[in-house]
């Protein structure tokens, strides 16, 4: 029954969508308060953290609208529905049930081409096969082949469900978004993380996302990796003339590391380290590849106390987003080993 109505949520949220387009000029996306243990540590304007299983993602190229949007879908728990059901009743959002924050979604927009002919314009995403885990046979790069018919017939239904493309969604992986939590107007009530600040999620041995936390048994002990996505939305969209998005816009992780670094029967006993990759972005139109885009400053990592336990602090502040949009992609392998083979310890 609960995998019913999520996908019976995920559909009318994609028909609302399709009915709707060329009629959101007017709705515009205000945003609604987050309960306090949800909010983004950044303190960036109605910026919300949230996790889940994810269970869908999908592209969008608008008709008329100037928009190309990645969506993301996560299951949130009984406990964060209902705290977000309770706020949002309080602000009068009389409407909100079940149905509408079972499954939260974030959409987000970054453009590596743009072709605008007599009749239409076109829309070419950037290279986002890293955040949402595309695999699409020997591909290397699935992205624009997963999004390219979408966007050169939009003005069919205009919306790609790619969910068996995404490893994300096989993998039942648990996910984490930011991002400001916004009314979208034009469809009356539909709450959702618009536009995505950030992503992140944990990688296995393998290099596989993970559907487990750091609350499991099966959490790594002494090797885990964390893939974190730092996105800006390109300025064609129209949510860009919202005011918390016409600035700068910083966003703060606060990771779990492997399981022994917080076992009061190991501390001492082990060192932790960390390595940062950052991965490489393609752009199809220039056949190049870039480190990333429209970034102002880090992502710088630090292996922190907070609240009584070790945690990896993970921060960047993105531009105030030009046409393209922004995205940097950074994958961090902490490792845990024993002392003195390291010698450095826990900062």
């Amino acid at each position: 029954m609960k995998k019913l109505l999520l996908t019976l949520t995920a559909t009318l949220f994609l028909l609302s969508l399709f009915f709707a387009c060329g009629d959101n000029e007017t709705g515009g996306y205000p945003p609604i308060s987050v309960p306090s243990r949800l909010r983004g540590p950044s303190g960036e304007p109605g910026q919300i953290l949230l996790g889940g299983t994810c269970k869908e993602v999908s592209f969008f190229h608008g008709e008329e609208d100037d928009e190309a949007d990645w969506h993301c879908g996560i299951a949130l728990d009984d406990a964060t529905i209902n705290d977000l059901r309770t706020t949002l009743i309080s602000q009068g959002f009389v409407k909100a049930t079940r149905s509408h924050l079972c499954c939260m979604y974030t959409e987000i927009m970054v453009v590596n081409d743009h072709i605008n002919t007599d009749d239409d314009e076109f829309f070419y995403p950037l290279d986002v096969d890293g955040p949402f885990m595309l695999m699409n046979g020997n591909d290397p790069h699935p992205y624009f082949e997963l999004s390219r018919p979408t966007v050169e017939d939009n003005q069919g239904f205009p919306i790609s469900d790619l969910s068996d493309f995404s490893l994300l969604v096989k993998n039942h992986a648990m996910v984490y978004l930011q991002g400001p939590f916004v009314n979208d107007a034009a469809h009356d009530f539909l709450p959702e993380i618009h536009p995505l600040d950030a992503i992140a999620f944990a990688l296995d041995e393998k290099g596989m996302p993970m559907s487990i936390t750091n609350k499991d048994a099966a959490w790594p002990k002494s090797e885990v990796t964390w893939r974190v996505c730092f996105f800006s939305n390109s300025a064609y969209h129209r949510i860009n003339d919202e005011a918390y998005l016409n600035k700068e816009r910083k966003t703060i992780w606060y990771l779990d590391l492997p399981s022994k670094v917080n076992d009061e029967d190991e501390i001492g006993a082990f060192d932790v380290s960390f390595h940062a990759t950052t991965k490489q972005l393609y752009l199809k139109k220039q056949n190049e590849f870039i480190s990333g885009y429209g970034v102002k400053a880090g992502p710088t990592a630090k292996i922190v106390d907070t609240l009584g336990e070790k945690k990896l602090r993970v921060t960047a502040t993105m531009k105030i987003p030009d046409k393209v949009g922004g995205l940097v992609v950074v994958d961090y392998k902490i490792s845990v080993t024993p002392a003195q083979e390291i010698g450095g310890g826990i900062e």
